[in-house]
């Protein structure tokens, strides 16, 4: 028997995609977030998601 009951925390986290790119790729990247006065992250997700719709269009595939 033990004198202490610990109870781990759980922290919900998002999956993450990360990967290395040229440095005028994310200079880029971080311009074209500026001009629409948004988040990388947010555009990146966008842009993720974009891609997804459009790879369905085209291939048919549905989830």
């Amino acid at each position: 028997m033990s004198l202490l009951k610990v109870i781990p925390t759980v922290r919900k986290t998002d999956p993450v995609i990360a990967c290395k790119v040229e440095i005028e790729m994310q200079e880029s990247f971080d311009d074209l977030a500026r001009r629409h006065n948004c988040p990388c992250a947010d555009l990146m997700r966008a842009a993720i998601a974009d891609a997804l719709k459009l790879h369905e269009q085209v291939c048919g595939i549905t989830q």
